[in-house]
């Protein structure tokens, strides 16, 4: 039985945090943490830039005489692509999101003055990004849950170095953990010590242009309250 909330978890993915961490949030997280994951996303949906023509299609009934009906939607509008016509490249850093565009002349030298000039996508950007903070009901976005697993597969020399994290706080996790983990168990008034705590949640990422196609990125955080299920 866990009576003290900062005892640190032995297992899982909060591993090394301690238990007022995973229900709270962790504060001061390594500002490396959400450059990567950025990138990583800001990547994936460069990669999903889809051409002219690219669509969904999606069945949603019959006709009367049985033959299939389609809605066709352009994948462009699906939540994980960039629909950034002319964009090339993309590079984060711990404050900033800069752009390059398609270069003018490839046969010339890449550097500024030889880039296409996309100007302000600051909302374009922000509604590829956000939906990714939250989990999704078709599972189809990486989201900063199951980020540190992507971090320990596909850059373990990143992942070594960066600390344990949490952004938004997760009581499920710890709901889970007294069903599935053997020998953890919360002390009624271990739950107690922490309803009386603000949970924290990244509720989203706020870009400002700030010109030459770079944007400062701000993370945005809330406050809130929650209570453990009565049995």
């Amino acid at each position: 039985m866990i009576t003290d909330i900062n005892t640190k978890l032995w297992f899982g993915k909060y591993k090394g945090l301690t238990v007022r961490e995973v229900y709270q949030g962790t504060f001061n997280n390594d500002p490396r943490i959400l450059m990567h994951f950025l990138q990583h996303i800001l990547d994936l949906g460069l990669a999903k830039i889809p051409t002219k023509g690219d669509y969904l299609y999606r069945i949603i009934g019959t006709d009367n005489k049985g033959n299939l009906l389609f809605d066709k939607t352009p994948t462009s509008l699906r939540p994980g692509f960039l629909n950034m016509e002319f964009l090339e490249s993309i590079t984060v850093s711990e404050r900033y999101i800069h752009l390059y565009g398609q270069v003018n002349n490839p046969d010339i030298e890449k550097k500024d003055g030889n880039y296409m000039i996309l100007g302000d996508l600051q909302v374009e950007l922000e509604n590829f990004i956000n939906p990714h903070l939250t989990d999704n009901s078709l599972g189809d976005l990486d989201n900063l849950k199951n980020f540190r697993k992507i971090l320990e597969a596909k850059y373990p020399d990143i992942s070594k170095e960066l600390s344990g994290f949490n952004f938004s706080g997760d009581m499920s996790y710890l709901l889970w953990s007294e069903k599935n983990i053997f020998d953890f168990q919360l002390d009624p008034k271990c739950k107690l010590k922490l309803e009386l705590l603000p949970v924290t949640r990244l509720s989203c990422i706020r870009l400002l242009y700030i010109g030459n196609e770079t944007y400062e990125y701000t993370p945005i955080f809330e406050n809130t309250c929650c209570s453990f299920p009565t049995k």
